[in-house]
């Protein structure tokens, strides 16, 4: 559950649609109503990993997250694929939608654990790469204001 609220924190603070920041504003004793729900209606095997609150934080992240990339704003001399915004959305949707389909589907970890691990290993790869390339164009971009400036 932590995980989500970082991450809709952050996707709270970079965006100024008001719609959007109260959709995310609300989700948040929202998605802790539903976390404890299924943390006490749903019997899981002790020592499991709880997957239910991951699958719906992943849902939620992923609407965040395109929602982000549907309302970045154009910077000047920033085209849309240099903007950080579209690099670290673009990985949080590719990861956590790829994710869903092992919710979903994939049930029974140990009958497809070999494909399972492959799959979310590279899910994971590419979700630090996009990140990093993020960060990367961030860094690009404070360089350029800096340069501007003197």
């Amino acid at each position: 559950p932590l995980e989500y609220l970082i991450y809709a924190f952050f996707f709270y603070c970079i965006n100024t649609n008001q719609l959007l920041r109260k959709c995310i504003l609300w989700s948040f004793p929202l998605f802790i109503c539903i976390a404890i729900f299924l943390y006490i209606f749903i019997i899981n095997d002790t020592g499991k990993l709880r997957t239910e609150v991951y699958f719906v934080s992943g849902i939620l992240i992923a609407i965040w997250s395109i929602s982000t990339l549907f309302l970045i704003k154009p910077l000047k001399n920033i085209t849309f694929i240099q903007h950080p915004l579209f690099w670290i959305s673009t990985g949080l949707v590719i990861f956590y939608v790829g994710n869903i389909p092992f919710h979903i589907l994939f049930k029974d970890a140990e009958k497809n654990k070999i494909l399972s691990n492959i799959i979310r290993k590279g899910l994971n790869i590419w979700l630090y790469t996009f990140v990093c390339i993020g960060f990367l164009y961030s860094h690009q971009m404070k360089k350029l204001s800096q340069k501007k400036q003197h």
